[in-house]
């Protein structure tokens, strides 16, 4: 009975979280479509600073901006950014991180001293540095470039923990006498046992990507006429939102980024926890 109830929870866990995802996305990116406003950041659209109703339905900034309109096009931004630093970090990752552990040598010692000397690096002083030197510039492409070669290390130290486990097992040494190169071993033999752990850490470093572009977005520090939800935050804190009473400002993207992550996590570990349990 325990064991029935556990799996209709974690069935149920699941299906919920992809239903919030998939909602979220439609609203991210195909609702901005619909959108009455040609530019979601300009200036006095709407009256201001106006509560949830019925006609705006999650208010109204001092600016004249319509939240939930302005939400949908910073939901999208934020998302894309995170997408696509977690993207390329887990290239990186995952092609530095097996090489380490395959091959033999100067080269894979060379490769274990890159790993480790970008994990003790002070990735957000940098971060910040290069942002303030690139201020209004730095955002999409050029910052997920940015923050890709700082999120891809502790993945890689993972994945090669894990081949090098592997690559002592019996089903290796098998498939070296049966003639397989080392590209057929990799795919066929090591990326079915790291893909759990590759998923989760690639949605870690999304969460980190969103979280570092939300802060530095909040000093200031990205484009800021870009939607996304720290350029929200920042100019509800620019206007004082909070000490003036006007809490949909900060509550709503804040909100949504958060059931979004909390979803995303959620799906995550579920899938991950179905391949070990190899249903």
């Amino acid at each position: 009975m325990v064991l029935k109830v556990n799996k209709f929870m974690r069935l149920n866990v699941l299906k919920i979280s992809i239903i919030i995802i998939a909602g979220i996305i439609l609203y991210a990116y195909i609702l901005p479509y619909f959108s009455p406003y040609n530019d979601p950041m300009r200036w006095n659209q709407t009256p201001a600073d106006l509560p949830p109703s019925s006609k705006y339905i999650f208010g109204t900034t001092t600016l004249g901006q319509d939240i939930f309109w302005t939400c949908s096009f910073a939901l999208r931004n934020s998302i894309s950014f995170g997408a696509i630093t977690s993207i390329i970090s887990t290239i990186i990752a995952l092609f530095i991180g097996i090489a380490s552990a395959y091959l033999r040598g100067k080269l894979s010692t060379a490769l274990i001293i890159l790993i480790d000397c970008f994990c003790v690096l002070p990735a957000l002083p940098i971060i910040v540095l290069i942002s303030a030197l690139w201020t209004g510039q730095t955002f999409m492409t050029n910052f997920s470039l940015i923050l890709s070669i700082f999120g891809w290390s502790w993945s890689a130290r993972t994945v090669r923990s894990i081949i090098l486990s592997l690559r002592e097992r019996t089903f290796t040494y098998t498939a070296r006498f049966s003639g397989y190169n080392m590209l057929d071993s990799i795919i066929h033999n090591y990326l079915p046992y790291i893909f759990g752990i590759v998923l989760v850490s690639a949605l870690n470093v999304m969460l980190w990507a969103i979280g570092m572009e939300t802060t530095l977005a909040i000093f200031g520090l990205t484009s800021l006429g870009v939607p996304s939800i720290g350029t929200i935050i920042f100019w509800a804190m620019s206007y004082q939102a909070l000490t003036r009473k006007i809490w949909w400002w900060i509550f709503f993207p804040i909100a949504l980024l958060t059931i979004f992550i909390v979803a995303l996590y959620l799906a995550a570990r579920e899938i991950y926890m179905r391949r070990l349990r190899g249903q």
